[in-house]
């Protein structure tokens, strides 16, 4: 006969040796709390913890909560959640499996009684197949099918994702992909500074934005046009955060985007989606096969003048473009030169405006066609609904006259 001795409470039962698959100690519904130097590490909540042969070492099964401290005391991983795992109190080792977290969550340090900052912390949520935590480095290493998501970004690591939880920051070493809306973006390695709330890609990034129509009929047709293309962009660096809550993508460096009727390059790009405004700064250069995305679907153009400057190849630079989605609007300023074969306009700001469509040119305008007249003026508007051009004031004109032909001619 088998001795065995029970210890019961409401969440521990005690089996003493005796049984081949024995539990030595068993607990459910319960949690286990991690300490270092006297300061809590970490919380595990589960269904079940139990400890087998060794004491140093509980089986956990059924993560429903679990957090992750800095040194100071500050929550760097919430919500954690796992199947199962296990945990070496002696070696400061948590392993689990088939993971879901957020990362980010660090309240700010008081200041002299006062909060660094009111503004919330946003969440970054990871899934994982396994997370390992190493108490004595303080770093966690998330591996196999990790999938980080950040606002409306998917990130998702060729070769999983590392945590230093004493600075809240996550890296990527080896690769990743983004999803974004209709893009996929790749580059070779980030940063992602949880307490700062933005992520850092340093060494060169790609994008390829698919072609999809949408069947939407109160899209505007000139937008469905537009999707219709599929767009490739590169940078040397990118960052992504957030404003006012909504997402924002800035790239440095040897920017260039490409469309199949058209190329920009730029030295800083940034897309903010809330406010669907795309900035361009440092020199602008956007060379466009025609300018056809600026008349309305179906328009026909009878003037001449403005059916060529339409039709024509074009080269426009500017110091900054400034484009917005929601109102169909683009400045561009500074040193704005639009260059094609048959004329050149010169202003130091170019703006359109899409209902009525307009194209408008202000500050020091020249308007010079090639081998023909110049005209100079403050402020030029090219009406392309009604195919009017006005010059308003400081009007000046040169004309180049033409030689008599000789009479023997």
């Amino acid at each position: 006969m088998i001795a065995t001795m029970i210890f019961r409470s409401d969440d521990v039962q005690h089996l003493l040796i005796g049984q081949p698959d024995r539990r030595d100690v068993e607990i459910f519904n319960s949690s286990l709390r991690g300490y270092s130097n006297n300061r809590l590490h970490w919380v595990i909540k589960a269904k079940q913890i139990w400890s087998q042969g060794n004491k140093t070492v509980f089986k956990l099964s059924g993560l429903t909560d679990g957090q992750l401290y800095d040194d100071d005391g500050r929550i760097v991983i919430q919500h954690l959640m796992a199947s199962n795992g296990e945990t070496n109190i002696r070696s400061k080792v948590i392993s689990l499996y088939s993971v879901s977290a957020e990362l980010g969550f660090r309240p700010a340090v008081p200041l002299h009684g006062l909060l660094a900052s009111e503004k919330p912390a946003r969440r970054v949520r990871v899934d994982a197949d396994e997370m390992h935590y190493f108490g004595t480095s303080k770093r966690t290493f998330l591996q196999g099918n990790v999938a980080i998501y950040q606002g409306k970004f998917k990130i998702v690591p060729k070769n999983g994702l590392q945590v230093d939880n004493a600075t809240n920051t996550a890296f990527i070493t080896e690769g990743f992909t983004i999803y974004y809306d209709r893009m996929v973006i790749t580059g070779n390695t980030m940063t992602i500074h949880m307490d700062d709330e933005y992520s850092e890609v340093p060494d060169g990034i790609r994008g390829i934005r698919s072609a999809i129509p949408t069947g939407d009929p109160e899209l505007d047709p000139r937008e469905n046009r537009l999707r219709k293309l599929p767009t490739e962009w590169v940078a040397d660096k990118a960052r992504f955060s957030s404003k006012n809550g909504e997402d924002v993508m800035t790239l440095e460096g040897g920017v260039e985007i490409i469309q199949p009727d058209k190329t920009i390059t730029t030295s800083q790009l940034e897309y903010d989606d809330g406010s669907d405004v795309l900035t361009l700064q440092g020199k602008v250069v956007i060379k466009n096969r025609n300018l056809l995305w600026a008349l309305k679907p179906g328009k026909i153009i009878k003037n001449d003048d403005i059916r060529k400057t339409i039709a024509q190849p074009s080269i426009i630079t500017g110091s900054k473009a400034i484009f917005e989605g929601g109102t169909k609007r683009g400045r561009i300023i500074g040193n704005v030169k639009i260059e094609q074969d048959s004329q050149t306009i010169e202003s130091q700001k170019m703006e359109y405006e899409d209902n009525p469509a307009l194209l408008r040119f202000t500050g020091n305008v020249v308007f010079e066609k090639t081998n023909s007249d110049t005209l100079r003026c403050s402020e030029l508007t090219i009406d392309l609904d009604n195919e009017e051009m006005l010059a308003r004031r400081s009007i000046s004109t040169e004309f180049k006259l033409k030689k008599k032909p000789n009479a023997s001619n």
